[in-house]
């Protein structure tokens, strides 16, 4: 096969492989666009919805090192295949819901078949591109994934506004099954020439490699950074923020969703600068640093500074996700942490550390939310004022000087080169 053509087919399977992350950061998003429509039509208040939405982190997380064992054992088309499958009917199961245990069910699929959105198409680029293009290879696959939640802000809020949520998730499955078809027809696990392996990493047991992973404490520290980043990116872009700019600022629910689009603009851009900066300039904390300060100071800003342009906003919000996308630094930081033949594993668990935020943080904002507005609560919905979310919101904040001060204190630099 000439050497283009090889070429063209491996770029054309990587970007079908990557579909089903840019379909789950859609569906990951939902919530956050519905919110209202899910606590008025499943009778349910603030932190029945954060636990509904925190059921997607909950299979999510724990999957993350599972789903690398399965897709080395079963090879990423089929489980591209059966994923997005998983994800489409799940979506439409949470279109037909009317209690709070089938939304909470639905969620929870989405997540299981998510958790395989990320490793599968990386497996792709192993085998179908040079090792010194994955990197890269990573870096852009995340970015798709900030593009598939560019969608399921406006979009999603358009159709909402026209033919119903529950008509729009439907319509959401349907598309997943004519996605997966797609991924079925296109993706290859591997050109038909024989890979090499690393043999010293097939030789060493699973239980063995967890174990030199989670006995390094600067695994636990990275993993401290790494959960301190997403998390209150669960709470506002995935959750909250469309909600809180739609009744703190009097601003339509389609207007809001295009704002909260300037979060993941932010994040598209923000981990390919961050990761190029670490390498540039030779050092991990560096970024790691700045990325904090722009998170403190736009978090402030958007929840405690009485801002009323629409243009100042979204700087803030770009900011907030070009910040946080600065979590991808961790991810080379575990990898300088860790021998070569465990950081497969190093990787798995820092990034169950970067999505529990949504375990852990959405449900306890969506309980102090629902705790603030008990005293002014409507019988026909739920209304927050700005002290309500100014009072639940101080969480990301603290949870961003933790994780700047677990930076300072704890971490050590490497200099962005292996330690081993």
């Amino acid at each position: 096969m000439p050497k283009k053509h090889h070429a063209s087919i491996a770029v054309l399977i990587l970007i079908v492989a990557s579909l089903l992350y840019v379909y789950e950061f859609y569906l990951r998003v939902i919530p956050s666009v519905i919110t209202e429509n899910l606590m008025r039509d499943l009778n349910i208040n603030a932190h029945q919805l954060g636990v509904i939405s925190s059921m997607f982190y909950v299979s999510y997380t724990f999957m993350q090192i599972p789903a690398g064992l399965l897709v080395d054992r079963f090879g990423p088309r089929r489980l591209l295949t059966v994923a997005t499958i998983i994800c489409a009917i799940a979506t439409m199961l949470s279109g037909s819901a009317t209690n709070q245990s089938t939304a909470a069910i639905s969620r929870f699929l989405i997540g299981f078949g998510s958790s395989f959105a990320y490793a599968c198409p990386l497996l792709v680029a192993k085998y179908w591109f040079s090792s010194n293009r994955f990197a890269m290879i990573g870096g852009c696959i995340q970015a798709l994934g900030a593009l598939g939640a560019i969608i399921g802000n406006e979009p999603v809020a358009y159709l909402t506004e026209n033919i119903g949520w529950r008509q729009t998730c439907l319509k959401s499955g349907i598309f997943g099954l004519l996605l997966a078809l797609v991924i079925w027809l296109i993706v290859r696990d591997k050109p038909t020439q024989p890979q090499r392996h690393h043999h010293a990493m097939q030789q060493m047991k699973e239980s063995k490699r967890l174990k030199v992973v989670i006995q390094n404490p600067q695994t636990w520290f990275v993993a401290i950074m790494g959960f301190c980043y997403w998390a209150p990116m669960t709470v506002f872009a995935e959750l909250w923020g469309r909600t809180f700019i739609t009744q703190t600022h009097g601003i339509s629910i389609t207007q809001a969703s295009l704002m909260m689009s300037w979060v993941w603009v932010g994040v598209a851009l923000g981990g390919p600068i961050f990761g190029w900066l670490s390498n540039r300039i030779n050092s991990r904390k560096k970024p790691i640093y700045l990325s904090y300060i722009i998170m403190l100071l736009t978090t402030y800003s958007l929840i405690y500074t009485p801002i009323n342009n629409s243009i100042i906003i979204d700087m803030g919000l770009f900011f907030f996700g070009f910040a946080s996308a600065a979590q991808c630094v961790t991810f080379g930081l575990v990898s300088d942490n860790n021998p070569r033949n465990v950081i497969g594993t190093a990787i798995g668990l820092n990034n169950m550390a970067v999505i529990a935020g949504g375990i852990i943080l959405q449900p306890l904002v969506s309980s102090l939310l629902e705790y603030f507005t008990a005293d002014h609560v409507t019988n026909a919905e739920t209304v927050f004022n700005l002290v309500d979310f100014q009072s639940a919101f101080i969480l990301m904040p603290i949870c961003t000087l933790i994780g700047l001060l677990t930076c300072i204190c704890l971490v050590k630099e490497t200099n962005a080169r292996s330690l081993y």
